[in-house]
């Protein structure tokens, strides 16, 4: 399975562009697009990437790409029952079987990368709060230096 493809403007509604399969594409904003469900009635509840600044009704990028162009699955196909199902996903001419295997590899990717993020902002708080301490530890000293200054010339 290839894991970069090109994606072409009649079939997404974007430039003609690069994506990774499986991973969360950014949009043209430069931030991570967000999941919205199609009310159409050639696609009804279809899932598909697109700036999340649209709902904002603010300056946003015309990014659009379907779900399953990205990750190569509709999701109605994948959950059976409640449960994980095997699927199959096409990656151009081939079919390619697919199960609950590379799933869940992929959600212990994203658990490993959350757990570092969580990390990562736990040092950087720890650092903040140090700097924090020694900012005051500076002021108090200066403060003391000033006032047997004073204390001398007086």
């Amino acid at each position: 399975m290839d894991d970069v493809f090109n994606v072409d403007s009649g079939s997404t509604g974007i430039r003609r562009g690069r994506l990774r399969r499986g991973e969360h594409p950014k949009c043209k904003c430069r931030t991570y697009a967000i999941i919205s469900r199609s009310r159409t009635a050639e696609n009804p509840n279809r899932l598909f990437f697109g700036c999340p600044q649209f709902k904002e009704k603010q300056g946003y990028c015309d990014f659009f790409v379907w779900f399953d162009e990205i990750f190569g699955y509709l999701v109605d196909d994948v959950v059976e029952r409640g449960r994980l199902a095997s699927v199959e996903t096409c990656v151009g001419e081939e079919f390619v079987a697919s199960s609950d295997y590379c799933l869940e590899e992929r959600v212990k990717q994203l658990e490993e990368m959350l757990i570092k993020r969580n990390e990562d902002s736990s040092k950087l708080k720890k650092d903040s709060v140090l700097s924090l301490f020694s900012s005051v530890i500076i002021g108090a000293l200066i403060v003391v230096i000033m006032f047997c200054i004073y204390v001398v010339v007086i």
